[in-house]
């Protein structure tokens, strides 16, 4: 269950007080705190129960390779868990740098993980455009292994960010790092932002086929550096 998200596909797996459960599929709702528990949507009958990480397995379950059932259980989840009340706290934010070309940019991504070790960041230009990293790990020198978002042009993201009454896309940054502490850095050049992003893009892995619960945008697994 290494670097698990709400919408990942699970399967159960040793449970003994409801043994029943082993082997069947759901996907993940978000994760109880208090409890220690992710709360898991089951895929036959739609019932969400609570399971230990111990006793759920990491499954595939992109949405391109999802039925049109598969895929009408994962936009419900999306709804519901829109319009539930979530007790999470934003997360402590650092003052904001500005930097202005992508060398810059890219260093102060690189330094609020190698040297503040912290959990994410929202680079970000105007109210309009947005990229939220996510830190899990080194992959090589002066290289992290992240999953991200971000709002470009793009129509559907710029169209969510207003049907989701987001302040600016920043915030839709910020709903995605919840729980996690985070800085903000402003791209003062929409070309510098766009050539970050468009650097951060080349090394994707994923293609985006899950979508990121919090803060409804799609979401991307790959290396930066």
């Amino acid at each position: 269950m290494n670097n698990a998200k709400p919408g990942h596909a699970v399967e159960f797996q040793g449970l003994k007080g409801a043994s029943h459960l082993n082997g069947m599929k759901g996907h993940l709702i978000k994760f109880d705190k208090k409890e220690q528990r992710w709360c898991v949507e089951c895929d036959d009958d739609g019932k969400t129960v609570k399971a230990k990480a111990v006793n759920l397995k990491r499954i595939s379950g992109h949405a391109d390779t999802q039925s049109p059932e598969d895929r009408a259980i994962m936009n419900r989840m999306m709804r519901d868990f829109a319009n539930s009340n979530t007790t999470e706290q934003p997360p402590p934010m650092i003052t904001s740098s500005q930097h202005s070309n992508i060398n810059s940019l890219n260093k102060a991504v690189l330094d609020a993980f190698y040297v503040r070790k912290m959990g994410g960041v929202v680079v970000f230009h105007g109210d309009k455009y947005m990229l939220a990293v996510e830190f899990f790990g080194p992959r090589g020198e002066g290289e992290a292994e992240v999953e991200m978002v971000y709002a470009d042009d793009n129509r559907s993201a710029q169209t969510l960010i207003q049907q989701r009454n987001y302040s600016s896309a920043k915030e839709a940054g910020r709903n995605f790092l919840l729980g996690e502490t985070t800085e903000y850095i402003e791209a003062t050049s929409y070309g510098s932002f766009q050539s970050l992003l468009g650097r951060y893009q080349r090394r994707i892995r994923s293609k985006g086929g899950l979508i990121d619960m919090k803060s409804g945008l799609r979401l991307y697994e790959g290396v930066i550096g």
